[in-house]
C-alpha cells in the first residue's frame, strides 16, 4: 500500500484503495496507521488525509520511499492471505529439498494454526489445476500431478506476488518480500534475474512488440522457476501435431533465441518441447504494441481473430444498441488484445485481474455486454472464457463508449419458464435473444421451480399459462411464429418504457383526450396507448 501511495500522482480515495487492495475501511485505516509508524521511524512525513479527496504522501516522502523499501526488514512486510497462499504454492513447486510445516512457517512468517488453515486452503484451489497437495513423512509437503498443470499454477500463483511496479522497485524488494536466509535469496538471484529479465526484453525488436511492463517482470520470475524445474529433471512434453505448429511462428524464433541464450546462463540444456513452451507463453504476452499485427494481414491466424473481433463488435452494438463512427480503429486495437488473450485461454494461462471486480460493480452494463459476445472468442479457442478475460476486454468497449460520450441502453431481465425439454427450451431461448437486443434471458426453468421460488428479473415468458406473482408472465408457443414474436415485441417494449420521449408522448396524448372525453379506467387506456405507440415499425 506504501509503494502504491508513493507512486500516486494525487489523492488516493479510501474506496480507490479498498478496490485495489480488496480489504475494508477498517483494515485501511488500520494499515495507514501502521504505515505512518514506519514513516516516522524513518524520520518521513506521514500520509495525510483530506476527508473529501483522500490519501496523499508529500513529495519528499514518495522520493524516498523507494530507496528506504529496499532496506526494509523482513518482519516489517506481512504477507496478506492471499500472498502467503501464493508464496507457499511457489515454494513447495520450486523446493529442492524436503519442506515441513515449521519450514513453511518460517517462509510466510505466521503462526502454526494459519500455516495449516493456508495449506488447506490451497489443497482446495489447486484442484482447479487437476493437482494434489500431499504430506509423506520422508518428503514433507508436495504438490502432486503433470508438469503441465504444475507450471500453470506457477503463472497463475506469480501474478499474486508481484504486481504492477517499475522492475527497479520490484528488484529493490525482493529482500524484503522473500524470507532471505544464510543461503543467500532462497528462489531468486539477483544477478541472474536481471540478466533474464535483459534476455527476454532483447526479443521484443525481433517480435516488433513492446510487452507491458507487468507481462516482462511476471515472465522473468516464469522463467526462473521454470529453469530451476529443469535443472531437477523436470520436463514439459508438447504433443507432436502442436509442436510442428508453433515451430512455424515468429514466436518459436525467438523463443530458440532466448533458450540458446538461457542455456549458456544456467549451464543447462533446453529440450525442444521446452523451446515450445516458451513460445506459447510469447504468442499469450500482453503486450503495448505490434506493429506486425498491424501490418501483416495475410497469416490465417490474423485472418481468423480479425473475424472474432468483427463479430464481436458487430454483435456488442447490436446488444447495447451504439454505433461506433471510428470502429476499423476500435477492431484494430482490439485485436491487439484479443490475439493474446486467444492464447492464453488456448493454453491454460489464467490471469487474474484485481480490477475485476471493481469494473463489474461501476460497469455492469459493459461487462455483461461483452460476456454476450466473448462468445466468439470462445468458440475461436474451443474453451470458456473466465470473467478476468472477459473484464479486460470490456474495459476496451467501456473506454470507447466513453471517449465518443453514448452510453448502451437500459437492460432487462427475463426468465423463460418451458416444460417441452432442454431442445425446444434451447430453441426458444435463442428465438428471443435474436429478438430482444436489450433483454437478457438469466435462465430457463420448470413450472415446478417457479411455483416454489422468486426470481430477480423484470419479466416472465413461458410456455405454458402461469399465476401471475409480483412480475408480468407473456405465454408464447414453444416455437415463435413471426405473429408472436410482433405481438410478444409489442407488450415487452409497452412494460420496458424505455425511451423518455416516448413516456411525454402517452402523456401528451393522455392530456388531449380527457380534455374531450370522459375517461373512466386511465390505467388501461393508458396501457393500450403505449402498446399501440410502441408497435414495432416495418418498411
Amino acid at each position: 500500500m506504501l509503494s502504491y501511495l508513493s507512486q500516486a500522482q494525487d489523492y488516493v480515495p479510501v474506496k480507490v484503495l479498498g478496490e485495489k487492495f480488496n480489504i475494508s475501511r477498517r483494515t485501511i485505516y488500520y494499515d495507514i496507521e501502521k504505515i505512518n509508524g514506519w514513516l516516522k521511524e524513518h524520520k518521513l512525513p506521514s500520509v495525510q488525509y483530506v476527508r473529501s479527496a483522500g490519501f496523499f504522501l508529500d513529495e519528499e516522502a514518495a522520493s524516498r520511499v523507494p530507496e528506504k523499501l529496499g532496506s526494509l526488514k523482513i518482519w516489517h512486510y506481512e504477507y496478506t492471505p492471499k500472498e502467503r497462499k501464493a508464496w507457499l504454492s511457489i515454494y513447495l513447486m520450486a523446493r529442492i529439498q524436503p519442506l515441513y510445516l515449521e519450514d513453511l512457517m518460517k517462509k510466510v512468517r505466521v503462526s502454526r494454526n494459519t500455516v495449516i488453515e493456508d495449506i488447506k486452503n490451497l489443497k482446495e484451489e489447486l484442484l482447479r489445476f487437476e493437482l494434489d497437495l500431499e504430506f509423506d513423512r520422508k518428503e514433507g509437503y508436495i504438490i502432486s500431478g503433470k508438469e503441465d498443470d504444475k507450471r500453470k499454477a506457477i503463472v497463475f500463483y506469480l501474478q499474486h506476488v508481484f504486481t504492477e511496479q517499475s522492475w527497479q522497485t520490484v528488484l529493490t524488494q525482493i529482500p524484503m518480500i522473500l524470507n532471505t536466509s544464510d543461503e543467500g535469496l532462497d528462489l531468486f538471484d539477483l544477478d541472474k534475474m536481471k540478466a533474464v529479465h535483459f534476455v527476454v526484453s532483447s526479443v521484443e525488436q525481433e517480435l516488433n512488440v513492446q510487452f507491458t511492463d507487468e507481462f516482462l517482470h511476471n515472465f522473468t520470475f516464469r522463467i526462473l522457476l521454470f529453469v530451476r524445474r529443469l535443472a531437477q529433471g523436470k520436463k514439459v512434453i508438447i504433443d507432436n501435431v502442436e509442436k510442428e505448429i508453433l515451430k512455424e511462428t515468429k514466436e518459436y524464433q525467438a523463443a530458440m533465441k532466448i533458450s540458446q541464450q538461457l542455456a549458456d546462463l544456467f549451464n543447462l540444456n533446453f529440450p525442444e518441447d521446452e523451446v515450445v513452451y516458451i513460445t506459447k507463453h510469447l504468442l499469450g504476452s500482453r503486450i503495448q504494441f505490434s506493429e506486425d499485427l498491424l501490418l501483416h494481414n495475410s497469416s490465417q491466424e490474423k485472418v481468423m481473430l480479425s473475424e472474432v473481433v468483427t463479430n464481436m463488435v458487430t454483435d456488442f452494438q447490436k446488444y447495447a444498441c451504439v454505433f461506433f463512427e471510428n470502429r476499423k480503429e476500435i477492431e484494430k486495437n482490439l485485436l491487439l488484445h484479443v490475439k493474446p488473450a486467444f492464447y492464453r485461454i488456448k493454453y491454460g494461462l489464467e490471469i487474474e485481474s484485481e480490477m475485476t471486480e471493481s469494473l463489474k460493480a461501476k460497469y455492469n452494463d459493459v461487462f455483461q455486454l461483452t460476456k454476450k459476445v466473448i462468445v466468439h472468442l470462445e468458440e475461436a479457442a474451443g474453451k470458456e472464457v473466465n470473467d478476468h478475460e472477459v473484464a479486460l476486454i470490456a474495459m476496451h468497449f467501456g473506454g470507447w463508449m466513453e471517449r465518443v460520450g453514448v452510453k448502451p441502453a437500459e437492460r432487462k431481465n427475463a426468465l423463460l419458464v418451458c416444460t417441452t425439454g432442454v431442445g425446444t427450451s434451447q430453441l426458444l431461448w435463442h428465438q428471443l435473444e435474436g429478438l430482444f437486443s436489450t433483454v437478457d434471458i438469466l435462465g430457463c426453468v420448470s413450472r415446478r421451480d417457479y411455483e416454489k421460488n422468486l426470481y430477480d428479473v423484470d419479466f416472465i415468458i413461458s410456455t405454458i399459462p402461469l399465476k401471475e406473482k409480483d412480475k408480468p408472465v407473456f405465454v408464447v408457443s414453444p416455437i415463435l411464429t413471426e405473429a408472436e414474436k410482433e405481438g410478444l415485441l409489442q407488450k415487452v417494449n409497452a412494460l420496458v418504457d424505455a425511451k423518455p420521449q416516448q413516456r411525454t408522448s402517452i402523456e401528451a396524448v393522455m392530456s388531449i383526450v380527457q380534455k374531450y372525453a370522459n375517461v373512466t379506467d386511465e390505467e388501461s387506456l393508458q396501457r393500450e396507448l403505449k402498446t399501440y405507440l410502441y408497435h414495432p415499425l416495418h418498411s
